[in-house]
């Protein structure tokens, strides 16, 4: 079970990142490992997204500007 609750994306990010890099150095196929080291690049990449979505404040489409 994963350490953390469904409203953390960004731990879940993570953690599926480090989950691919496990899986990746157990791999025997050079190829294989190549495309888990992609996977886990790419959780780092969303995990990155959601930490930045969570510290920019909300931009509202009907705010009023004044």
């Amino acid at each position: 079970m994963p350490p953390f609750g469904d409203d953390e994306p960004v731990a879940r990010w993570r953690w599926l990142a480090a989950d691919a890099h496990e899986a990746a150095d157990q791999m025997t196929d050079p190829e294989a490992r190549l495309l888990l080291l992609s996977i886990a690049q790419a959780y780092e990449r969303l995990a990155q997204r959601a930490e930045e979505r969570s510290t920019k404040p909300a931009k509202h489409e009907y705010a009023d500007p004044d």
